[in-house]
C-alpha cells in the first residue's frame, strides 16, 4: 500500500543511509515510479507535504507506456473536420479562449493525454499546443474528442489552480529614442557657390 499523489506512488521507507544519520527521526518516502526520495520531518500530515512536491516525472512518460488506443486520422478526415470545426467557429463569431485558459486545458489534460502524441491528438488529429495558431484548443467553440470529453466550451479554471509556469513579469518599455536631425554632410568641392 501507497500514497497516490500528483502522479506519485509514495512508499514509506527506512532511512536510505548512514550519510543521513544526523537528520533527527523522520519520515522517508520513495516515489516507486520516478524513485525520487522525500523526508518529512517537521509535519505528522504525510498527504499534506507530499502534495507539496511536483509532479511526477513519469506521469509525462506515461502516454509512451499505455497502449494507443487511436492512430492518427487520414488527412482527408482530418480536413473534413476541420472545415466542421472552422465553420462552427466563424458562425459563432470567431471566439478566441484566454492565453490562462488555453494554458490550463494543455498542461492540465492534453499534454498528460495517452492520445497526444506530441504534436496533435490521435483521436481527431487536430494540432494542440499553448499557442493561438493552429491549435484546437484556442477556439472556445471546440471540445476534447474523448468520450467523455476532457475539456468543452464551457471549462473553466478552478479559482484555487496554479500553474507550474512562472509568470512573465510585465516588461519595462522604454520609449522610442527621437529622430535626431541629420546633418547634411558638406560637399566636398572647390568651395564656390
Amino acid at each position: 500500500m501507497g500514497l497516490y499523489i500528483k502522479g506519485h506512488h509514495f512508499i514509506e521507507i527506512d532511512q536510505p543511509s548512514s550519510e543521513f544519520n544526523h537528520i533527527p527521526k523522520c519520515k522517508w518516502f520513495k516515489c516507486t515510479e520516478c524513485k525520487v526520495l522525500a523526508k518529512n520531518c517537521s509535519t505528522d500530515n504525510s498527504e499534506e507535504f507530499l502534495s507539496q512536491l511536483p509532479k511526477c516525472r513519469t506521469v509525462t512518460q506515461q502516454r509512451e507506456r499505455l497502449p494507443k488506443t487511436s492512430k492518427l486520422p487520414s488527412i482527408p478526415q482530418r480536413a473534413r473536420r476541420y472545415i466542421k470545426e472552422r465553420r462552427t467557429w466563424v458562425q459563432k463569431g470567431k471566439p478566441m479562449r484566454s492565453q490562462e485558459l488555453i494554458d490550463y486545458i494543455y498542461h492540465e489534460h492534453c499534454k498528460d493525454c495517452y492520445e497526444y502524441n506530441g504534436t496533435s491528438c490521435n483521436i481527431c488529429g487536430c494540432m494542440i499546443n499553448t499557442g493561438t495558431n493552429l491549435n484546437k484548443i484556442a477556439w472556445a467553440t471546440t471540445n476534447c474528442p474523448a468520450e467523455p470529453p476532457k475539456w468543452d466550451q464551457e471549462t473553466k479554471i478552478p479559482p484555487d489552480y496554479q500553474s507550474d509556469k512562472p509568470k512573465k513579469e510585465a516588461q519595462k518599455v522604454s520609449p522610442e529614442p527621437q529622430n535626431k536631425k541629420k546633418r547634411k554632410k558638406k560637399k566636398k568641392g572647390c568651395g564656390c557657390n
